[in-house]
């Protein structure tokens, strides 16, 4: 751990220290009398019998004084017999001067470095020029240093000057060598405890940064190479030529450029930077290149990376009056406003007399962004959020201070040492700023550190537009602007159309916000009304339409899946070929997890290390291990298939092999219903009415399936009795087939609500007990009853996995076990994407202790599987040997040998894949797949003509004891899930987001969705200036028809209100791109911008217009503009 504090002590051994205690008793403070004693020969046997109390590993200077000072020690206070030696020698001599040794002090201080907390105690009588001390400790103060002084046997005189020295720190008045001593050992203790605090807050520091940088979980890190000629002539063009390109790919970009030679000028100069954290392909990045009398075309470029090594160009032209010189700059790289690496130049210009063979490459070093130190007033923190929010989200740690150091003298050290740990100084430069004595210690320090952080080290933002100008010191730097509707804090923010003219402030309107559930907490309902008013405001302005708000109804996130799966299109699971590829990235992920489950993976003579090797005792602890171990191949099974290869569709499959003339529906409830009416037809065309059956059931809860179903036992006439782990059923065939059509009826009414896949997904979900018992009855009558081959005796094996997911439990138990990444708001693709990853690292843990060995013969895996994974990852040395196959198994079957590293790798690519396959790609975010996967559904529009929506809003809230007028039957209206902020808010905070950026971004979400919802509103139901309703709606099957159309226009205004937010408006483009126009209806935002971008506002409100007024012919001029150019490289302009 590095240092936190040092102690600097100042001994006075002036003349009066010579003297004997007096024992004055007029001390305006703490004070004790003893015997008197000489005070310094107390003063010597205090410090060295109170060392020890400060800590033996604390760092020490000490300095004794008369009219000068000198070092007499300098160490670890645990060398008692090294500060004895030192003070022996010294003698009562010569006069007092205080200020001599506070300034021996703060020049000591200066020569040291890495340490952020100083404290000097000064033990004196305080006999010395007050005026003179006072100066100096003013001056040791400026540099962040607490004094404390213990007064010698004080005096008026001594306490005045002991009070002018102490400006943040104590004094404590002692009248004897006792109360000396204990004043030392007082001192020491306030030092170890201020100690102990500035480790926690370096520690806490340390480890915000470093989940700052686990969030982005990328797989590709982006570095920056810029080549150019060594030297130029004047007034004359080069290029300069940046390239984007993976880390590590340097030779091939230094090939490349030497093959351009001849165009960059005889000797090309390269300069490298790496971004600090990972950058996702499809960033769109702005590059600015910086040097002083150099003009470059274009001034700027912005591009989208997508390539493994892509080229930026520039050309550049230095001026006649620079001939002779070196000139320095840099090209600065931005994503979206904010600043993420730093590529330096150094250009030699040539003297008119210079040839242009004899020019030299010039040498330069790279800088990069790793930390930002952003300097600021308290007053602008809502820009700082937004800027801090969108560096978070590209996993670069900037620090802020939260712990409100800038309030205590004594951590000002600590400031300074963050400062000069960080890769750029962040100076926001407002009124506020310029007036923050704070800023201005900050800022001044930084420049100090000038000469060896660089001179680009501070880089000054400014958004005011009468903005204060920067002192002299400053005046030589740039003061880029920022655009401050990009980062305004949502709650304050106002509309920043791209188009100027079109600029206006919304004006909050009426709007009905109406909780069906009881309960819901006031602010909660408060912050929806109020968002919800925006939505209105802004899309009153944006279309152009006269808007009566439809109502907002808060209801649960249940019935907005469950509606949102008749009316709109979400992300679906894997199906064809995707599915295929997702079976084989399971299946290997499945039998190497196996593989670690059964401690297959460790060299023959080396078995017993195996839990150690792989990270018991290290990475987790022995439980923690043993539980991962236990749960890791189940879990993948438990969590994947249900998903991707639900049994039902299998079983479904069969059937319609078996009996195609049979219509099975496309859904799971049609499709079970339909099995159980084979079942009762087949059952009733085959066994007389009043043949008697006689079943046994066997399960662990017999009795309670007695109790539950007695009634209707009874009704149906059958005769039950149960043991502990059986059920005995008897009666007739009529009877079973009342009982078993009943069961029907029930499931008929609770099936549906599992018609939604995306239910599958959600972090919790209440399961229908009675739904999984009627199941489980009706599936046992069909194959212990009936026909053990009847259509639906699987019912229960269909149902239990959807209604109870298996991963839901694997991760409630970890979270059980103490991993706190576990959490019950962590969501299906979040769990995987968790549980892959720490099997990874598990996996490589145990590669670096073992080194790479041979594996043979691993856990067996399906032909097609392994074909399927040496078509997308040719390169694996990996063999396969075909293996038995198995009496249960459907599949040829191989197993895999080769070295330890590549099942590693394999495992690797194996979850990469099958992340990709289920939506939560690792290369997006935890943001991003929030925002892709669960911000859709947390809201619906269901218009008034709606008889299906009505009916499953009806029996929602017949099942919830609610009121069915709440729901507002046969009204347009707009649900709204309740927890929707509150959950996702929590999750950003559960993975290692900032609160205030989760709760800023969380609003945003929830303000987004609003906006998208109540688009669909405003165009069935907004007036335009004729006072005139949208003619399409009249028209059900013409307007369900333009639903590309009216999706494409709702998400773009999602899009066009996020132009004042750079990561939500980031997040949205990620939404639109998620699939292809128009099985995926929101990627034709993409033309919908280009038509804004070309036209304005105009051009979107015509659209709409035509919609309204003609929906087929709108659509269909709407696709065939698609068709005919394609697809923008879309961006926020």
């Amino acid at each position: 751990m590095k240092e936190s504090t040092m102690w600097i002590l100042l001994l006075d051994h002036s003349e009066s220290m010579g003297r004997p205690f007096q024992g004055q008793t007029d001390f305006a403070g703490r004070k004790r009398t003893a015997q008197a004693a000489i005070k310094l020969a107390a003063a010597k046997s205090a410090l060295i019998e109170h060392l020890a109390g400060i800590g033996g590993a604390t760092r020490l200077a000490l300095f004794g004084f008369t009219a000068t000072a000198s070092l007499l020690y300098e160490g670890m206070s645990g060398d008692q017999s090294g500060v004895q030696r030192a003070i022996d020698p010294l003698q009562a001599e010569n006069g007092t001067d205080i200020a001599a040794a506070l300034d021996a002090a703060g020049d000591h201080i200066r020569t040291i470095s890495g340490v952020p907390i100083f404290r000097v105690l000064l033990i004196s009588d305080g006999l010395s020029d007050r005026e003179r001390a006072a100066a100096a400790a003013q001056r040791l103060v400026a540099q962040g240093v607490v004094i404390d002084v213990i007064l010698i046997d004080p005096t008026a005189e001594g306490e005045a000057v002991a009070r002018a020295i102490a400006l943040n720190g104590s004094v404590a008045a002692v009248t004897s060598p006792a109360e000396l001593a204990k004043g030392v050992a007082e001192a020491a203790q306030q030092e170890q405890e201020l100690a102990r605090q500035a480790e926690a807050i370096l520690a806490a520091v340390e480890e915000e940064a470093r989940g700052v940088a686990a969030k982005t979980a990328p797989e590709e890190k982006l570095a920056f190479t810029a080549g150019y000629p060594g030297a130029v002539s004047p007034d004359t063009w080069y290029s300069l030529l940046v390239y984007l390109h993976l880390d590590g790919l340097q030779a091939q970009v230094a090939a490349q450029l030497q093959q351009r030679a001849a165009q960059l000028g005889l000797k090309p100069q390269t300069t490298t930077a790496g971004a600090t954290r990972r950058v996702r392909r499809g960033e769109w990045l702005r590059l600015t290149p910086h040097v002083e009398s150099v003009t470059f075309n274009p001034l700027s470029q912005e591009v989208a990376w997508h390539e493994d090594v892509q080229e930026v160009p520039f050309r550049l032209r230095a001026e006649a009056g620079v001939a002779g010189r070196i000139l320095p700059g840099y090209i600065d790289v931005h994503a979206g406003p904010v600043l993420i690496a730093m590529i330096p130049l150094a250009l030699a210009v040539r003297k008119p007399s210079e040839p242009e063979d004899e020019s030299q490459p010039v040498a330069t070093s790279a800088q990069i962004f790793g930390r930002i130190f952003a300097s600021y007033s308290h007053q602008d923190t809502p820009i700082i959020d937004a800027c801090v929010a969108a560096y978070e989200a590209l996993g670069i740690y900037v620090y802020i201070d939260k712990q409100s150091l800038r309030s205590g003298q004594q951590w000002k050290r600590l400031l300074h040492q963050f400062i000069e740990e960080s890769d750029c100084f962040q100076l926001y430069w407002s009124q506020a700023a310029s007036k923050s004595p704070y800023v201005e210690d900050e800022w001044r320090h930084a420049l100090a550190l000038t000469g060896r952080k660089g001179e680009h080290f501070i880089r000054p933002l400014r958004w005011e537009e009468e903005w204060p100008r920067p002192p002299a010191e400053l005046g030589h730097l740039h003061f880029a602007p920022l655009d401050l509707a990009a980062l305004e804090q949502q709650t304050k923010r106002t509309l920043a159309p791209a188009k100027a003219a079109e600029q206006t402030t919304l004006l909050p309107v009426p709007v009905t916000v109406l909780p069906v559930l009881p309960g819901p907490p006031p602010e909660m309902v408060a912050a929806v009304r109020e968002d919800a008013a925006y939505a209105v405001s802004f899309l009153e302005q944006v279309t152009a339409l006269r808007y009566y708000p439809a109502p907002t109804l808060l209801v649960d996130e249940h019935i907005v899946r469950s509606i949102r799966a008749v009316v709109t299109t979400d992300l679906a699971p894997p199906t064809g070929e995707e599915a295929t590829l997702a079976c084989a990235w399971r299946d290997i992920l499945q039998a190497i997890a196996l593989g670690f489950h059964s401690q297959n993976y460790t060299p023959p003579d080396r078995q017993e290390e195996f839990a150690t090797a792989f990270g018991a005792g290290r990475l987790l602890s022995e439980e923690q291990f043993h539980a991962v171990q236990m749960l890791c191949e189940a879990a993948i099974d438990q969590a994947v298939d249900p998903y991707i290869q639900p049994a039902w569709l299998a079983a479904r499959a069969e059937f319609r092999q078996k009996y195609p003339e049979i219509d099975m529906g496309d859904s799971l409830s049609s499709f079970v219903l339909t099995a159980l009416d084979m079942a009762l037809a087949a059952a009733a065309a085959t066994q007389p009415a009043d043949q008697g059956h006689r079943g046994v059931i066997y399960g662990e809860n017999s009795q309670t399936t007695l109790q539950q179903f007695q009634a209707e036992f009874d009704r149906a006439g059958i005769a039950a009795s149960g043991g502990s782990f059986s059920l005995e059923l008897s009666g007739s065939a009529r009877a079973f087939l009342s009982l078993l059509a009943e069961c029907r009826q029930q499931l008929a009414t609770r099936l549906p609500r599992y018609d939604d896949s995306t239910r599958y997904l959600a972090p919790q979900d209440t399961a229908d007990e009675r739904l999984l018992a009627v199941a489980s009855l009706a599936g046992a009558i069909c194959r212990e009853v009936i026909d053990w081959q009847s259509p639906a005796a699987g019912l229960w094996n269909w149902l239990h996995p959807l209604a109870q997911p298996g991963w839901r439990q694997v991760r409630d138990e970890l979270a059980k076990q103490g991993f706190a990444n576990f959490h019950p708001d962590l969501d299906f693709g979040a769990f995987l994407a968790a549980l892959l990853q720490m099997l990874q690292t598990l996996l490589e843990e145990g590669l670096h202790w073992f080194g790479d060995f041979s594996i043979e013969h691993t856990y067996a895996i399906a032909r097609e599987s392994w074909e399927n994974l040496r078509r997308a990852a040719p390169d694996l040395a990996l063999t396969a040997q075909p293996r038995p196959q198995g009496i249960w198994e459907k599949h040829e079957m191989v197993s895999l040998s080769g070295p330890f590293r590549e099942f590693v790798r394999l495992f690797g690519l194996a979850s990469e894949g099958l992340l990709q396959a289920v939506r939560s790609a690792p290369t997006s975010t935890v943001t991003q797949r929030l925002f892709l996967v669960e911000a859709p559904t947390y809201g619906i529009f269901v218009p008034s003509d709606a008889p299906a929506c009505d009916d499953q809003l009806k029996h929602w809230a017949l099942a919830r004891q609610t009121p069915t007028e709440l729901t507002l039957p046969q009204t347009a209206r707009v649900l709204f899930c309740l927890s929707a902020y509150e959950r996702m808010a929590r999750q950003l905070q559960g993975e290692a987001m900032h609160p205030a950026s989760s709760q800023r971004l969380a609003r945003a979400f929830q303000r987004s969705v609003l906006i998208h919802e109540h688009f669909h509103a405003i165009l069935e139901t907004g007036l335009d200036d004729g006072q005139r309703m949208a003619a399409g709606p009249a028209h059900p099957d013409i307007w369900q028809a333009a639903t590309g159309l009216n999706e494409s226009l709702a998400v773009w205004m999602e899009l066009h209100a996020a132009r004042e937010d750079p990561e939500l408006a980031r997040l949205v483009w990620e939404y639109i791109r998620a699939g292809d126009y128009p099985a995926w209806p929101y990627r034709g935002a993409e033309r919908v911008e280009a038509i804004y971008q070309e036209q304005g506002l105009d051009g979107v409100r015509q659209l709409i217009l035509s919609l309204r007024k003609d929906p087929e012919a709108a659509h269909k001029g709407f696709d065939t503009m698609q068709k005919a150019g394609g697809f923008l490289n879309g961006r926020v302009r």
